[in-house]
C-alpha cells in the first residue's frame, strides 16, 4: 500500500518560469528565490502548479509523459524528488 500524499504550490507564491533546453529556471515569488530545476522536478513542479495535487494522479501523469512504467524504484524517486521540492520551499506535500 502507498501511502497518498496531496501536494500543492506554497501559499502565496507566483512562480515565474525561464526554460532553455533541459534547463529550467523558476523565480518562487513567496521567498524571492530562484532555483534551476531538472527537466523531471520542473515537470512535477509543473503540474502542481497546474492544479494536480494528489500524488498518485500526480506520478501516474508523469510516468505516462515520460514513457515510463511506474515501477517501485520510479515511484520512489518521485516522492524523493516531492521531498525535495518540499525541502526547497516550491510545494507543500502532506500526508493524507
Amino acid at each position: 500500500m502507498h501511502s497518498k500524499q496531496s501536494c500543492k504550490i506554497v501559499p502565496d507564491a507566483t512562480l515565474h518560469w525561464k526554460i532553455w533546453d533541459d534547463q529550467c529556471l523558476v523565480f518562487n515569488s513567496a521567498s524571492g528565490q530562484t532555483h534551476l530545476l531538472d527537466p523531471i522536478p520542473a515537470l512535477l513542479v509543473r503540474q502542481i502548479d497546474e492544479g494536480c495535487g494528489d500524488s498518485e494522479e500526480l506520478f501516474l501523469r508523469t510516468v505516462k509523459l515520460l514513457d515510463l512504467d511506474l515501477t517501485s524504484h520510479v515511484r520512489t524517486t518521485l516522492q524523493q524528488i516531492l521531498q525535495q521540492l518540499d525541502a526547497l520551499g516550491l510545494i507543500e506535500a502532506s500526508r493524507s
